[in-house]
């Protein structure tokens, strides 16, 4: 049987199978199979995530201190992990 070491389960519980009833039986000779399709992802996306709230604070200009600079971007969190490259940004009503 040929494994891919980067694939991972996503749900690593036998029940999915069976109530998810998505699979098929067939008989083969004297053996009975079952494809079963599984939900896969990337084994990188599988570590856990840390969740951060982003909050923005006036940055004052040295010169004039009248003038600020705040972040303009719209995201209020950050979900990511230290071990991966992906990130995701979350608006206030998103979580």
């Amino acid at each position: 049987m040929y494994r891919n070491p980067l694939v991972a389960v996503t749900l690593n519980y036998n029940n999915y199978n069976y109530l998810n009833r998505d699979f098929k039986a067939f008989r083969h000779c004297n053996y009975l199979l079952n494809v079963t399709h599984v939900p896969l992802t990337m084994q990188h996306l599988t570590l856990p995530l840390e969740l951060v709230e982003v909050q923005r604070n006036p940055l004052f200009l040295p010169h004039d201190p009248c003038h600020c600079t705040i972040m303009a971007d719209e995201f209020r969190y950050i979900l990511y992990s230290l071990d991966t490259y992906h990130y995701s940004l979350f608006k206030e009503n998103q979580i």
